[in-house]
């Protein structure tokens, strides 16, 4: 990829993934490709849910691949919550939200202006 696309003078070079994809192998070449921002796409931190939608990750899996990246050094991992998946309430997604909280800041939210979620902020 990186010869069809050369990224060395990038500043910023993204990789998104779902954590239950992930093993320690694929991030360490991910990560010396020269990939300087992982996008983990949680979704949510409740299996019932990741699980009711089709999800291939369970919350264990989670905080294994976001410690494991950050072990090896990615500079800045940034952390994807889906509001209003099947199943999901709203105290659900409040839960999930405080759960991210206690790993890194919340450096931003961005809605749907459709979304239930969006008239509550």
């Amino acid at each position: 990829m990186k010869r069809l696309l050369p990224w060395d003078e990038a500043e910023e070079v993204t990789f998104e993934c779902e954590p239950g994809t992930l093993t320690e192998g694929k991030l360490t070449v991910i990560k010396e490709l020269g990939v300087t921002r992982l996008s983990l796409g949680i979704e949510n931190f409740d299996d019932h849910i990741l699980q009711i939608n089709g999800r291939a990750h369970s919350s264990k899996e989670v905080g294994k691949s976001y410690e494991f990246a950050r072990s090896i050094g990615f500079p800045q991992i940034n952390i994807d919550l889906i509001a209003g998946m099947m199943g999901e309430t709203a105290e659900n997604w409040w839960n999930a939200c405080a759960r991210l909280s206690f790993w890194t800041r919340i450096a931003s939210l961005s809605t749907d202006g459709g979304a239930v979620q969006h008239h509550h902020l």
